[in-house]
């Protein structure tokens, strides 16, 4: 009896796992555009630094984080640079995409190559009626060590990231539309004129 119950447990335990990877491979196949609201929180021993915006995103390589809260800047990749805006500080900075977003959880939603080539994938069960992934980048040297999605139906809920600082970022979805159209130029930026524009 003893026998059947592990026999049991080991075939829970495999299904579980086979789902959790199946429903992030589920999630990336045929995903050309993305877009959701976003409420981030940025954990550091007892600070808390909270912000949100919408998140647009366009395979392969094309992203925009647009902050609203708790003061309006921009994050976009054009799959040639990754640009930051800060209209408060009338600064612009640019950077070289491809080193920029190496093992990043951009990476991770805008890359079209297979998803084990860059990350060891890692059921982590359910809770609160989604399931987790966990991804530890296969780059050893970059700025993140480990990421954990969670998937309620077909939909990615949440992405908790976490650097070699130990520090957490949590970013929670809502009003997620999966494959949206886009205009063309919705990731072409333009720095506006009289802004200082930094190459990094």
């Amino acid at each position: 009896m003893r026998w059947l119950m592990a026999l049991f447990m080991l075939a829970m335990s495999h299904a579980a796992f086979a789902g959790g990877v199946e429903q992030l491979k589920s999630f990336l196949k045929g995903l050309e555009s993305f877009q959701a609201d976003f409420k981030q929180t940025i954990v550091q021993g007892t600070k808390k630094e909270r912000s949100g915006g919408l998140l647009t995103l366009q395979r392969p390589g094309k992203f925009r984080w647009d902050y609203e809260e708790p003061y309006p800047h921009l994050v976009l990749a054009d799959a040639t640079y990754v640009w930051i805006y800060d209209p408060d500080l009338e600064q612009v900075t640019r950077r070289t995409q491809a080193p920029a977003l190496e093992g990043t959880p951009a990476q991770l939603l805008t890359n079209d190559v297979p998803i084990e080539k860059n990350f060891t994938l890692g059921d982590k069960g359910s809770k609160d009626g989604m399931i987790w992934v966990e991804l530890l980048p296969k780059d050893k040297e970059g700025q993140y060590v480990r990421f954990n999605l969670a998937f309620k139906g077909d939909e990615l809920r949440i992405m908790q990231i976490v650097d070699k600082f130990n520090q957490v970022t949590d970013i929670e979805f809502s009003a997620i539309k999966r494959n949206p159209s886009l205009e063309d130029d919705f990731f072409v930026f333009e720095p506006p004129e009289g802004v200082d524009v930094l190459q990094q």
